[in-house]
């Protein structure tokens, strides 16, 4: 069985086209009680475009439909989004679904360590500065200290480890 991970946010099936014949003529019959599942639509959801390799990751997994569709809230995400995709078979749509979110930074990693760097404001303040929720900023902080970047002292405030000064180059949490 697939994975819950590898699945795309909605798959979309169509009904079965047959062919009949009545009266002599060729007829198309459209078959809501079956679907065709020769002809199966991905759609991922996107709204939050913070994390570029799983973007990407996104329109890998899901090669194996006949179509992808991407669907995000605003014009800017869907111009974001194939910049990211870059040339390929997909479709990229606008539906406005409430509230458009904000972008967070390409490298979440870089930017939590300049803040730390700069006098770390807090879990919360830095989760708004990145346009990210809470738990996204610390899974991205937990992985920076279990790769020696950042340490966190017994009060809970995080600070740069003195061995190692230079900023993370590619992202170390997964979404």
């Amino acid at each position: 069985m697939e994975a819950l991970w590898r699945r795309p946010d909605i798959l979309l099936f169509r009904p079965l086209i047959t062919q009949s014949y009545w009266k002599g003529e060729r007829k198309a019959i459209r078959e809501p009680a079956r679907w065709d599942y020769s002809n199966v639509t991905a759609v991922e959801v996107e709204t939050m475009l913070g994390h570029r390799s799983q973007i990407k990751h996104n329109l890998e997994k899901n090669r194996v439909y006949s179509a992808v569709t991407f669907v995000t809230d605003s014009d800017g995400h869907a111009e974001r989004l194939k910049e990211i995709l870059g040339e390929g078979s997909y479709t990229v749509l606008v539906e406005d679904i409430g509230e458009v979110e904000e972008e967070a930074p390409d490298d979440l990693d870089s930017f939590l360590v300049g803040l730390v760097k700069d006098g770390w404001p807090g879990m919360t303040a830095a989760a708004e500065r990145a346009h990210v929720n809470r738990r996204t900023v610390q899974r991205h902080m937990d992985g920076l200290i279990r790769l020696g970047v950042i340490a966190q002292n017994e009060e809970d405030k995080y600070h740069m480890n003195p061995i190692k000064q230079e900023q993370p180059r590619a992202s170390i949490a997964e979404p």
